[in-house]
């Protein structure tokens, strides 16, 4: 019982202390923000879409394209069609059909077996940009996006991670997951801005067309269906250290859509965590096992306060301190992003987020996962 206590304790401090760190960070980032002189040049910059069964979806990010109002002659669009079965294709065709001088659509051979990954290398082959800017066809973008990525495009950077924000319902399990979704971008966004790159979202990602080439491509994760974006930060930051930013202005900010049940929320956490083996730096290894068992010794710490009450001296100064630390980090991430977190929710997610994290943790190991249709691991 003591030993599960003491690391129980242990790393809840330890998690505590890199959520600290984390919140001074984002508050650092945010007052320097990576925005560049409204004066300077408009790289040509090459948007590329990867898309497969996104009918839904894809005609509002086309028409928000559309809307940008960075220089026409200054950009180019490249929709990649990746074995869509539900009119995804017919839909990007009309688009370039009604918008010829906008760019194109690619289709992925159904040879090459089809991932995103050769769907964005595809495209790159195909670019005429200085500058590669990636997005999901389920995303929402505003009509300065395009202008925010590129004034943080500056000579010496390389690549450029930006934000984005979860749309989710009002329910619980919505709220849960948009206080997740705000952490982990707090987190991604003071990695890159401290040097320490843990992981980036492929949904509004920019990098040289010549630096992607130079580093291998998606190399080291051909053949995983995910860890794409994660890949590529990693490349670049061994062989350009110092020259990946993180651009914190509202304008750039991408919106995307929460899952609505529990069983695709799961399986959509259960392929992020997939990128960890993509992602094995020492650092990352560290954090993610602090993070695994500060949250599943809350759940032995529970069962032993069950069978003994007195452990609960212990256990739960312990579990608020934690709570407090989730709380500021999340409300000052929440803030940035227009949503609202509460001290209560984040008290009453904690059994279920401390069961997801332990379930999540242990499936990336050892349980493959589908995503649109296809297994990965």
């Amino acid at each position: 019982m003591m030993l599960v206590l003491g690391v129980y304790t242990l790393f809840s401090f330890l998690y505590v202390i890199f959520l600290g760190r984390v919140r001074k960070a984002w508050w650092s980032l945010r007052q320097a923000n990576v925005e560049q002189p409204a004066s300077v040049s408009f790289p040509f910059v090459t948007v590329i879409v990867p898309v497969r069964n996104e009918a839904q979806h894809l005609p509002d990010l086309l028409n928000d394209l559309l809307a940008q109002d960075y220089p026409d002659d200054r950009w180019e669009l490249i929709v990649v069609n990746d074995g869509s079965a539900d009119g995804t294709a017919a839909i990007a065709a009309d688009f370039f059909h009604s918008h010829p001088n906008r760019g194109g659509l690619l289709n992925l051979p159904d040879k090459e077996g089809g991932s995103k990954k050769q769907a964005v290398a595809m495209a790159i082959a195909n670019a005429k940009g200085e500058w590669i800017l990636t997005t999901d066809g389920d995303c929402r973008v505003g009509p300065s996006w395009l202008t925010t990525m590129a004034q943080g495009m500056s000579p010496g950077r390389t690549m450029l991670a930006g934000p984005v924000n979860l749309v989710g319902s009002p329910d619980f399990l919505g709220r849960l997951q948009t206080a997740e979704w705000i952490g982990l971008q707090c987190i991604g966004a003071a990695g890159i801005y401290r040097g320490r790159n843990f992981f980036c979202n492929g949904a509004n990602l920019a990098y040289r067309k010549q630096a992607f080439t130079e580093s291998g491509g998606f190399t080291r994760s051909k053949k995983r269906l995910s860890g794409d974006d994660t890949d590529l930060l990693l490349q670049f930051s061994r062989s350009w250290p110092g020259s990946i930013g993180f651009q914190s202005g509202t304008g750039a900010i991408v919106e995307t859509f929460a899952d609505d049940g529990i069983g695709s929320a799961f399986s959509q956490r259960h392929r992020w965590a997939s990128k960890i083996p993509v992602a094995l730096t020492t650092v990352t290894l560290l954090i993610s096992l602090i993070a695994w068992l500060s949250h599943a010794g809350f759940l032995a710490a529970l069962c032993i306060m069950f069978f003994s009450p007195i452990a609960a001296f212990v256990v739960l100064p312990v579990f608020f301190l934690k709570v407090l630390a989730e709380y500021l980090l999340l409300k000052d991430g929440a803030d940035y992003f227009g949503h609202r977190v509460s001290f209560g929710l984040i008290l009453a997610a904690q059994p279920f987020y401390a069961l997801y994290i332990t379930l999540v943790g242990a499936a990336a190991v050892f349980l493959p996962y589908t995503w649109k249709g296809r297994k990965g691991r």
